[in-house]
């Protein structure tokens, strides 16, 4: 019988949605980001950078725009944009709210908890049962008019059970490691089979300039700069990480965005520091965004992962990362992107995102088969739905080759010649697209808010993967995993590419219907996900025993 797994999601929020501290970041999964980009597409706002989250600040000011071109949304729309305008001007102040605030001789402070619970189960034979809870003690304030900062620090009870998700979609909740009443417990992948304690620690240090163009962030929360759903070079999938962020909207067709950040994974560390092996490494991502008309979208995107040390050329926002590493030496993990969006007749958003890890100059036939062409794309289309208040469907294809994401171990003189994990991952995730190499993906979505605390959506995914098994392959064989890089000894002596052919591969149809309510009054939101998935393996020359369907 086919595998079909029904999983229910029930997930309790209690958070103060608004404050006054205009400079913060407002969460990549809110959906007032879908809200900004169908009244994008429509035409009533121009040149949205895609590197988010936003400030409360300029959230306001693009619904603002939406608002004054109310001509290009339909009357049900002007209502929904209105109340989120005014939702995030309010201040909800109270213990009804969950936080106390006073002010103090510099600025404001507020003081509160919010509590989060996510329960997952999974009613394929065997049962399976997760949970996340968290209680989260947080401080939040302004300082002057420029100044604004946020503090979380919470603890978490947790029992993480991988198969309740659908495939591919794991990403852990908690940070650190998981701590029980005896003794500290740690699994081969860092994901529990029984309840234990972790905690959750994230923060948000930001200040606003010249009429909000220039933002200066010092934080730890998930970035996403994807054009379409899903970012191939730094997702809202990812693991959060500490880093100074700079946005400057130079001019009204320029804007420019620099990342710069710590990365590393505790339980690799641990496991590994009996090999020499170090997960302490950096990323810089810099990215330079032109909008030379309002139906035109064009970014380049430079990345560099690096171990740790002093490293003034990844530090500087002018300094594109791969020009840098030509300049001192082959030393780290680099890569380039290419974005690019049109808009047409304020119907449709039709995108495209390239990112190149490595390339070889080789003739056309040979630039999809040799497996030393290292790059992943995704091509999409966009569209609201005619007299369905901000209702969008998207249509989108995501390829990533062989061995992208993954590279071999660096040594680093100032490391005293430790080997450096280079690959594009933090905390042991991926930093980019949800999917391993040698993958690809189908998307078909739909997302739908009739009023402004309701949002509805239902998602249709195919995802092929496919891998080898190193004990029968050997060394030089196409393989899927983040982990195992492409050996440069002899790269002759790799097989060509042959996408669904040379290796192992997995089929995943999955069918998401999901819907998320907040409460008006109240600082409460109910979500719940009813997911059908079905996985099947096709038998092939790989030497690898197909798993049961």
């Amino acid at each position: 019988m086919p595998r079909i797994i029904y999983i229910f999601i029930f997930s309790l929020i209690i958070n103060n949605l608004v404050f006054s501290q205009d400079q913060l970041a407002v969460d990549i999964n809110h959906p007032v980001y879908d809200i900004l980009e169908i009244a994008e597409i429509k035409g009533a706002i121009s040149s949205l950078p895609i590197a988010k989250p936003y400030s409360q600040n300029t959230i306001i000011s693009y619904l603002k725009m939406a608002y004054d071109n109310e001509n290009l949304l339909s009357l049900r729309e002007n209502e929904i944009v209105n109340s989120f305008i005014k939702s995030f001007n309010l201040n909800r102040n109270g213990l009804k709210y969950g936080n106390l605030y006073s002010e103090g001789n510099i600025g404001l402070i507020w003081l509160g908890v919010k509590e989060k619970s996510e329960f997952r189960l999974n009613f394929n034979s065997p049962y399976s049962f997760h949970m996340h809870n968290a209680i989260i003690f947080y401080t939040k304030g302004t300082i002057g008019e420029h100044f604004s900062y946020s503090g979380d620090f919470g603890f978490t009870y947790d029992m993480v059970r991988t198969e309740s998700f659908a495939p591919y979609s794991f990403t852990k909740e908690w940070d650190g490691f998981h701590l029980g009443f005896d003794e500290p417990r740690y699994s081969d992948d860092g994901r529990e089979r029984a309840p234990y304690f972790s905690f959750i620690l994230e923060n948000d240090i930001a200040a606003q300039f010249l009429n909000d163009n220039l933002t200066i962030r010092f934080s730890r929360f998930r970035r996403d700069w994807g054009v379409g759903e899903g970012s191939l070079f730094l997702s809202g999938t990812a693991r959060p990480y500490q880093g100074i962020d700079i946005h400057a909207r130079l001019a009204s067709w320029l804007n420019i965005s620099y990342s710069i950040g710590s990365l590393s994974n505790w339980l690799g560390e641990r496991e590994l520091s009996s090999t020499n092996l170090s997960f302490q490494k950096m990323i810089t991502t810099q990215m330079f965004e032109i909008f030379p008309t309002d139906w035109f979208y064009l970014s380049s995107v430079g990345i560099a992962i690096w171990g740790k040390r002093f490293e003034l050329g990844y530090m500087n926002p002018l300094m594109y990362p791969v020009i840098h590493q030509n300049l001192h030496g082959n030393f780290d993990n680099v890569a380039v992107v290419i974005n690019m969006g049109f808009r047409i007749a304020k119907r449709v958003k039709i995108y495209s995102s390239l990112f190149i890890d490595e390339m070889e100059f080789v003739g056309l036939k040979e630039l999809f088969s040799r497996p030393r062409n290292m790059f992943a794309y995704q091509l999409g289309i966009k569209f609201p739905i005619p007299r369905l208040p901000f209702t969008q469907i998207t249509f989108q294809y995501t390829k990533i080759e062989p061995f992208v994401y993954a590279h071999y171990p660096e040594e680093y003189l100032a490391n005293m010649w430790t080997a450096v994990d280079m690959g594009f991952t933090h905390d042991d995730e991926n930093l980019g697209y949800n999917l391993p190499p040698n993958s690809d993906e189908f998307l078909i979505k739909i997302t739908s808010m009739f009023q402004s605390n309701l949002v509805l959506f239902l998602q249709y995914q195919l995802i092929r993967h496919g891998t080898n098994d190193p004990d029968v392959a050997g060394d030089y064989a196409i393989y899927g995993d983040v982990d195992i890089p492409f050996n440069y000894d002899n790269p002759d002596a790799y097989p060509d590419k042959d996408f669904l052919h040379d290796g192992i591969y997995d089929w995943n149809n999955i069918v998401t219907l999901g819907a998320s309510y907040a409460f008006p009054e109240y600082p409460i939101t109910i979500s719940g996900e009813y997911i059908i998935s079905h996985t099947f393996w096709k038998a092939n020359s790989s030497g690898v025993t197909p798993p049961d369907n």
